[in-house]
This record gives C-alpha cells, sequence and structure tokens, in this order.
C-alpha cells in the first residue's frame, strides 16, 4: 500500500469511531478527527458526561482497526 491510498483510506474515515493500539500495551477508541503524514492522530473520544480530545504520536501506533476500506 502506498502513501497516497493509506492517506485516502484515512480521509474516508475521517469522522468515523477507530481504535487505536498503542506500543504500549494499551489501547483508545475515538472518532477521527485529523491525522498527519507522521501519522499522528487526533481523537474525540467521549463519555457519558463530556468530550475530550486525544493527540496520538504517530510513533506509538501499532495498528488502527475500525477503518473503512471501501472506495467510493
Amino acid at each position: 500500500m502506498n502513501k497516497t491510498s493509506s492517506n485516502s483510506i484515512l480521509v474516508q474515515n475521517l469522522d468515523k469511531v477507530i481504535e487505536v493500539r498503542l506500543g504500549v500495551g494499551k489501547s483508545v477508541s475515538g472518532k477521527l478527527k485529523w491525522f498527519d503524514e507522521h501519522l499522528n492522530l487526533l481523537l474525540e473520544v467521549s463519555d457519558v458526561k463530556k468530550t475530550s480530545f486525544v493527540m496520538v504520536r504517530g510513533s506509538n501506533v501499532v495498528l488502527l482497526s475500525g477503518l473503512d476500506f471501501r472506495s467510493e
């Protein structure tokens, strides 16, 4: 998969909920709001009482799940 196609997959998944597995053995789920070429991600994480944003550094990302790979 080249850089262009991986970027287009992420663009397709903006404002959709994904799960990010981190190198430290933890994971975080949230709505993908932004990303860059280093795979730095901004996720909107909501619970019953509040909404917050989590910035994930690309070097910590091990796996992204919940992505929609269908072309539009």
